[in-house]
């Protein structure tokens, strides 16, 4: 993979550049997806030792995962052991963020990973959580919201 990489399939967007990964889900998180999201997230782990940052958008019109999604997120998950950070930018009402919040809290704590991760409730919130924990490559606050904007473009909303 090359520093900057945006790639997209069936309603899911990955932008990878320095030591950040963003995902901005316009579908449903399911089983095929979830695979497909982490083949991509697994080569920028690995080339940067583990050490990387990583934000989920999830608009509300998006169904939170079934079982087998939630199951498959658990063992993909492990892998992302060493991460910096991760935020969860959960959009939406009080309850669909709290759903959001529920099933994320317990992957983390699950992995015991709790203080590494966030949920918040705008990108705004979710980039200066991610600032917090910027290094030498990661992207400004300017880059990070030019990248959401290409994802956004393309993955959007399934119809």
């Amino acid at each position: 993979m090359s520093d900057r990489v945006l790639a997209s399939f069936d309603g899911i967007a990955v932008f990878i550049q320095g030591d950040l990964f963003l995902i901005h889900y316009g579908a449903d998180a399911r089983v095929h997806r979830t695979r497909w999201l982490f083949d991509r997230l697994d080569e920028h782990f690995l080339r940067h030792r583990g050490d990387v940052l990583g934000m989920m958008i999830i608009p509300a019109e998006v169904a939170t995962p079934d079982a087998a999604t939630r199951a498959e997120n658990s063992v993909r998950m492990k892998k992302l052991m060493g991460m910096r950070r991760l935020v969860t930018v959960a959009l939406g009402d009080a309850f669909k963020v709290s759903i959001v919040r529920t099933i994320m809290r317990t992957l983390v704590l699950i992995q015991g990973r709790a203080k590494d991760h966030f949920v918040v409730e705008t990108e705004a919130q979710g980039i200066d959580r991610l600032l917090e924990a910027r290094s030498a490559s990661t992207p400004s606050r300017a880059e990070i919201e030019q990248m959401l904007a290409e994802m956004r473009r393309s993955s959007p909303l399934a119809a």
